[in-house]
């Protein structure tokens, strides 16, 4: 049931692991070589991954020598936890939530991105525990589906946003962001749950003639981030551009803009669209417009809800 609420396109793989202790359902669009979940040959690890982790060539080539079924993502995560145990997973960048089960300390571990961008939650359905990526599917598996959350509702009505850590469900809510949740999974139906956070962000201001220090490490940074994100590995990369200075600023950091590609949605030729096909000429990066019809928003606003 929840497999098919997460399967957004036909064409979408779906992983099913069944064990006596939990039931996990992965759903991805992504290329499974890569970024599919990885059973340790002697089946006492199990890796899942939701969403995308970064990597640089050295740690994809690590990956690529650990032997069993999966993508080398999920085998780096393994190989990861071997070396550093669950302390190494709070050290990865991305956007993610992993599920990594260690059969022999019997326990399943969930692991959530440092800024909260891919989120994950949790419902408590009479006493059986219950986590996702995506809360309506939790609610409607749980039976939770009506079990609405007025105050969210007008909150979102008011604002056009909510407040961390609820959700329009009563009995749903999102993990905490840079967490560690650990199950220890006992022979008895009882599961002992604790949660922790890794990660607290702490400003350090520095002194006006540190600016340009700062400003230079910022860069570099930026450009890696760029680089691990653009690899040949990970195939054909496109950059969505518009007139802006973000786009611009994560194209012109990749170290190989002819490997790339650039597209910007439009509806008219207007000044944004001219800047950003102007961009992608001065950066000698292939440009591909795309021209929505009338009614582009309308024609797919069931789907883009519910993904």
């Amino acid at each position: 049931q929840s497999a098919e609420f997460l399967r957004f396109y036909p064409d979408m793989r779906v992983d099913r692991f069944a064990y006596p202790e939990f039931s996990l359902v992965v759903t991805s669009a992504d290329d499974p070589q890569l970024w599919a979940p990885f059973v340790s040959p002697d089946s006492k690890l199990l890796v899942a991954l939701c969403g995308r982790i970064a990597l640089d060539q050295k740690q994809w080539e690590s990956a690529a020598r650990i032997a069993g079924q999966g993508g080398l993502a999920c085998k780096f995560i393994s190989q990861l936890y071997s070396a550093s145990d669950i302390a190494g997973l709070e050290t990865l960048s991305g956007n993610f939530v992993i599920a990594l089960f260690d059969r022999l300390a019997r326990k399943l571990f969930l692991v959530t991105d440092r800024w909260g961008l891919l989120p994950a939650f949790r419902c408590d359905a009479a006493g059986r525990l219950l986590y996702g990526s995506h809360p309506d599917a939790l609610a409607d598996f749980a039976g939770e589906s009506r079990n609405w959350d007025l105050t969210s509702f007008a909150e979102f009505i008011l604002t056009g946003k909510l407040s961390a850590p609820f959700t329009y469900y009563q009995k749903i809510k999102a993990l905490p962001v840079a967490s560690t949740t650990t199950l220890s999974l006992q022979p008895n139906p009882l599961v002992a749950e604790q949660t922790r956070t890794y990660f607290h962000f702490q400003p350090q201001p520095q002194p006006p003639e540190k600016t340009e220090e700062l400003a230079e490490k910022f860069a570099a940074a930026f450009q890696q981030a760029v680089a691990k994100r653009t690899l040949p590995l990970l195939g054909k990369s496109a950059v969505a551009l518009s007139g802006g200075l973000d786009s611009r600023t994560v194209l012109c950091a990749a170290p190989d803009r002819q490997a790339l590609l650039s597209f910007s949605f439009y509806d008219q030729e207007n000044l944004e669209f001219r800047t950003a096909r102007s961009i992608a000429q001065a950066a000698g990066v292939e440009f591909i417009p795309l021209k929505r019809p009338f009614d582009y928003y309308g024609d797919h606003a069931a789907l883009g809800v519910r993904i």
